[in-house]
């Protein structure tokens, strides 16, 4: 068996599509025997790394010097009709 065999490698990426999420626990559990990083493709092609290993993913998070900016993705979103909602700084909900 090939190692991407059972995980859905499009173009070396690991698509997030309908047959992924239908089986989400398994393909996650493989991804993992396959390595704590992959390159994915998200919905409508946003492109990015998929973190499945705990302690990369901690690092990733707390690393400084790693981008988490979501103007890409809002950017894409925006384009495909998608309302996004920025909640105002100090409201609150009641």
């Amino acid at each position: 068996m090939s190692p991407h065999e059972e995980c859905p490698y499009q173009d070396g990426r690991v698509v997030i599509d309908p047959a992924f999420k239908a089986d989400a626990p398994a393909r996650y559990a493989r991804l993992r025997e396959l390595g704590p990083i992959h390159p994915a493709e998200f919905h409508l092609g946003l492109k990015g790394w998929m973190i499945v290993g705990y302690d990369l993913a901690r690092e990733a998070l707390t690393h400084p010097a790693l981008l988490k900016a979501t103007t890409p993705a809002a950017e894409a979103l925006a384009a495909a009709g998608y309302v996004l909602n920025k909640p105002s700084v100090g409201s609150a909900r009641r």
